[in-house]
């Protein structure tokens, strides 16, 4: 879990120095991305991740029906989801993955919950 937290670590520090994003951006971006770790590494159903390339679609699918389960907003989802999509876009680059699983995600339309 330590290098999944360091991989975390390097994309809100590419975000602060590449991108010029605001301290409320990296805030979010810690919060929905550590949300997401948690669900990763405590998965009730015995499969034991530890390493973000163990991420597939089944386990993204997961964490949006457990987002819903806990009754976020859709504009709340929809936000989370951009993270995670974002996250995994910068490990693909980073060569830290070799593929994209946010591919089929798709993010709730605003207003609808």
């Amino acid at each position: 879990m330590d290098t999944m937290k360091d991989n975390l670590e390097s994309f809100l520090n590419h975000l602060l120095v590449e991108r010029g994003s605001s301290p409320h951006t990296i805030s979010a971006y810690r919060n929905d991305l550590e949300q997401l770790l948690q669900h990763v590494v405590s998965r009730r159903d015995g499969k034991q991740i530890s390493d973000w390339a163990q991420v597939d679609q089944g386990v993204l699918t997961d964490y949006v029906v457990n987002l819903h389960d806990r009754d976020y907003s859709s504009t709340t989802v929809a936000r989370k989801i951009a993270a995670v999509k974002s996250f995994f876009s910068f490990l693909v680059e980073e060569g830290e993955i070799a593929a994209d699983p946010t591919g089929h995600v798709s993010s709730p339309r605003a207003g609808h919950t």
